[in-house]
């Protein structure tokens, strides 16, 4: 079902400085063995538009080489990325909501939701442009 998307966005919050243990269990079995290292691979997310949408509670400023943690949530991200280049996805720059823990009203939810609705639309604005770009040789 997932392979008829052109986008796909991976919503999880960080645990333990990683994706739940449901979402890592998937990845493992479906979208490894069964659809790209099956018997019949064809890489069937090639060219999909893949985007982790993450959450955080500690504030991102602890997320950097100086913080509390010294990595940034980039470092963090980086094995997901190479996943997806690794099976042909087009990886897409992640939305991080950060610092909910001790902040989390739900004036600063509301924001943050308006904000990731802006960085879906702006992925799929994306891609709506660059397919409408593409000529077809036999349309003129």
């Amino acid at each position: 079902m997932v392979e008829n998307f052109r986008t796909i966005v991976f919503q999880y919050p960080i645990l333990w400085f990683n994706c739940p243990r449901l979402l890592k269990q998937w990845l493992d079995e479906v979208l490894v063995q069964e659809w790209e290292f099956g018997s019949e691979c064809k890489y069937k997310l090639e060219g999909k538009k893949i985007m982790l949408a993450v959450s955080a509670g500690i504030d991102r400023e602890q997320y950097q080489a100086e913080g509390r943690y010294q990595y940034t949530m980039q470092q963090l991200l980086a094995l997901f990325e190479l996943t997806l280049k690794y099976i042909k996805a087009e990886y897409q720059p992640p939305f991080v909501l950060s610092g909910l823990e001790f902040n989390g009203s739900a004036e600063r939810i509301n924001m943050s939701a308006a904000d990731y609705i802006s960085h879906i639309e702006s992925i799929r604005n994306k891609a709506l442009h660059r397919t409408s770009t593409i000529k077809h040789p036999l349309i003129k």
